[in-house]
């Protein structure tokens, strides 16, 4: 939504960032296309998108643009009075994510997220919800080891299936890959499991588009594969401004932004983009949301019928029709806290 408002290098800036291949108007027209096809991902999985903007009734915002973010996102439009009810309108906006996202996201603005200064914000919210096609039996589940690292192992709540599962393998990003289906199948998890114990980062650090669509390519099924997967929670709030400006967005967060086609007014320039995500899998399904705010201003051996996620791993939420990337996530310590959404 942001990119929508942006002129000059920062549009060059952010399609680098976020390796946007097609042009700019192709990109939003294949996103518009894509949230009203994902919104009928089935009567069994419970998918929401939405976003909000907020505009401050002093500060002129282009009618040509809220009226863009309607057309192509869906964008709920509020005129606000940021500079005397800036609390309250914090408040509002939290209330209004965790309805969106059944109470998952809390508190996605802190104290002081919004303030006088602010003249618009961008509210995007994701909630996904979808039990297993065939779900884990709960008086299977029990304790078993999970390798952080070579020097660390922790005790886990581990799920056990046996079942037919697509599966696949990548010899350069050294990793295993197994799909476990959502009931309708339009929606499932990919596992992804290095070979290594402390292999995650590798997979990290070489995952790119193209190697991933080749590892989500080769799924194929294979027979009576024993699951053992981890039951996991993970809730996660970040701020973005630094990992954008390490990928080359810079201008954005200062006064040379050029955000003209959102506002004539010069000063305009982004303050804050806050992410905030939560994920829970267990033996029913998964429950994840997501919300961001942009404001301006067991000890098994592996054995080749087994796929044991025992150490530290990736994940994805896919939608199939149209094949998109919901959610993806690391987990380094399931009952711990250091996963990456």
């Amino acid at each position: 939504m942001v990119l929508a408002g942006a002129r000059n290098d920062r549009v060059k800036q952010l399609s680098t960032a976020l390796h946007v291949d097609v042009t700019e108007d192709r990109l939003h027209d294949l996103l518009r296309v894509a949230l009203a096809r994902i919104r009928d991902c089935g009567s069994r999985v419970e998918l929401r998108v939405v976003s909000r903007v907020c505009t401050d009734t002093s500060f002129p915002i282009l009618d040509c643009y809220l009226n863009f973010l309607k057309s192509h996102y869906g964008s709920e439009l509020k005129s606000v009075d940021f500079k005397s009810q800036h609390e309250k309108i914090r408040l509002e906006v939290n209330s209004w994510v965790e309805q969106v996202t059944v109470f998952k996201i809390k508190d996605l603005l802190a104290e002081g997220g919004v303030d006088g200064s602010t003249v618009l914000s961008l509210v995007n919210a994701v909630y996904f919800k979808g039990l297993w096609e065939t779900q884990f039996l709960t008086e299977l589940t029990g304790p078993c080891d999970f390798r952080v690292d070579l020097k660390t192992t922790i005790q886990v709540d581990m799920m056990h299936h046996e079942g037919d599962y697509r599966m696949s393998r990548s010899e350069k990003l050294k990793v295993r890959a197994l799909e476990v289906p959502y009931q309708g199948r339009k929606a499932s998890m990919v596992v992804l499991i290095p070979d290594d114990i402390e292999g995650l980062s590798y997979l990290e650090e070489h995952l790119s588009a193209d190697a991933l669509a080749e590892l989500l390519q080769d799924l194929s099924v294979s027979s009576e594969i024993q699951l053992s997967l981890p039951k996991f929670k993970v809730e996660q709030s970040t701020n973005l401004e630094e990992s954008l400006k390490a990928l080359g967005v810079k201008d954005l967060f200062t006064s040379s932004a050029d955000l003209s086609g959102i506002s004539p007014k010069a000063e305009l320039r982004v303050s804050k983009v806050v992410h905030k995500a939560f994920i829970e899998v267990d033996e029913k399904g998964t429950k994840a949301a997501a919300a961001t705010e942009a404001s301006i201003s067991c000890d098994c051996a592996c054995k080749d019928a087994e796929f044991v996620v025992d150490r530290s791993y990736m994940f994805l939420i896919r939608c199939h029709d149209p094949d998109l990337i919901l959610f993806t996530g690391s987990v380094r310590r399931p009952k711990g806290v250091s996963h990456q959404i």
